[in-house]
């Protein structure tokens, strides 16, 4: 999805712009050609680089911060708001990490500015003009950013082309199983929008960042959803967002490692609790099969002065509570 901001294009390069897959079927990788992929593409080992020493770093730090095993634990231990708590802590976790992995990766490419959690205005004209209007009416349209609005998009990452000038707009999610096809529709709008106004954005509030187009990319991880008509990509096109030879393979294997992790803390931290719960029972248990004497003589009394004191006498009926159907309530 193009949105088209300083000067005219030229036929060729909005043929190109516009080119769309020839068989998805085939192959879900989109078609992309080398004229348009990012300037100054760099090869990147999947070795012990230290590309992938940043991407570790992350990794732990993500796994301390919220998926320890002291967290799993504390989140079991309070029942199903526990477990609720837990499936959305990871989901979430994993959401943020592939954000900063997506940002530390691009940032090896020297042609390419990073810019993550940029907060654009969504002005009420320039979603009106989305909504209404097909793209070739809005494509050669740029808005400044100076008006009051309630609306805003924060955007995950925005990759800037320094040599060809081209900014994409990049919203990282998980999975878009889950979303309706309105909701997607909704968020591209959004962001298309935002896209209006982002070029003014990066010139006054970002060192004078030039940019003649502005592209709006959603990455799914999962891939299920992908359309790249729509600018719903997967993750096997990273490469080519990015311009870095094996961007992609280098998220899925720290995608892996993320799910080994945090399967391994959730195992530890089940043993935990097991092992709390049955010593708690096992104390529980040798308290109730105590010796008579020693419960009256833990209870400070005989057993024999009627329901004051610990029941221990097992003959004594008399104060034994009565247990039944609570009665019908009156009616009134």
């Amino acid at each position: 999805m193009i949105v088209a901001l300083r000067g005219t294009q030229s036929a060729s390069d909005a043929d190109r712009s516009l080119s769309v897959i020839a068989d998805r079927r085939k192959s879900m990788k989109p078609p992309f050609s080398a004229d348009d992929r990012p300037s100054a593409v760099s090869e990147a080992k999947l070795t012990s680089t230290p590309l992938d020493q940043a991407l570790c770093v992350l990794l732990n730090d993500e796994i301390a911060r919220t998926l320890s095993i002291e967290t799993f634990v504390e989140m079991l231990s309070t029942g199903t708001a526990g477990l609720a708590s837990l499936a959305n802590a990871k989901a979430v976790a994993e959401g943020r990490l592939l954000e900063k992995a997506i940002a530390v990766i691009a940032a090896s490419n020297p042609a390419l500015k990073i810019l993550t959690q940029i907060r654009l205005p969504i002005r009420d004209a320039a979603l009106e003009l989305i909504e209404q209007n097909d793209p070739a009416l809005y494509s050669h349209i740029a808005m400044e950013a100076n008006e009051r609005t309630r609306r805003t998009y924060t955007v995950d990452i925005i990759l800037v082309d320094l040599e060809k000038q081209i900014a994409y707009l990049v919203d990282v999610k998980r999975s878009l199983a889950s979303f309706e096809a309105a909701r997607i529709v909704e968020l591209r709008q959004r962001m298309l929008a935002a896209a209006l106004v982002t070029a003014d954005i990066l010139w006054r509030e970002h060192k004078r960042l030039s940019v003649r187009e502005v592209r709006v990319v959603i990455l799914e991880a999962s891939g299920r959803r992908t359309d790249y008509d729509h600018g719903v990509w997967a993750f096997d096109a990273l490469d080519h967002l990015v311009g870095v030879t094996g961007a992609a393979a280098m998220i899925d294997r720290l995608r892996s490692a993320f799910a080994t992790r945090v399967e391994a803390n959730l195992e530890q931290a089940l043993d935990r609790v097991v092992a709390t719960r049955i010593a708690s029972r096992s104390a529980s248990e040798r308290s109730d099969y105590l010796d008579p004497r020693d419960r009256r003589q833990r209870s400070g009394n005989d057993g024999e002065e009627g329901c004051g004191g610990t029941i221990t006498d097992p003959q004594a009926q008399s104060c034994t509570p009565a247990i039944g159907i609570a009665p019908r309530p009156p009616v009134h």
